[in-house]
């Protein structure tokens, strides 16, 4: 099990933390991001790689990036960096 805390990147920082199973897929993750800030479903979201200075490395695209090619759109964004 790992302990997940999201930060919501605005104009004051909005944190989560949550916890979630060590076999969770992005697509599982993202849901659980987006329950937990009690967003609609449709948002955006990244996953990063990083180093263990936190650098932003490689882009893992989410699941829900295949919405805006099917023309939906929203406002709200996510990410999350993963070592």
């Amino acid at each position: 099990m790992y302990k997940i805390r999201i930060v919501l990147d605005s104009e004051e920082d909005i944190i989560r933390t949550v916890l979630v199973n060590d076999d969770i897929n992005l697509e599982a993750l993202h849901q659980t991001i987006t329950k937990s800030f009690n967003f609609e479903g449709f948002e955006m979201a990244s996953f990063y790689r990083t180093d263990n200075e936190w650098n932003e490395g490689e882009e893992i695209p989410s699941p829900a990036s295949d919405i805006l090619k099917r023309g939906i759109s929203s406002p709200s964004f996510h990410s999350l960096s993963v070592l």
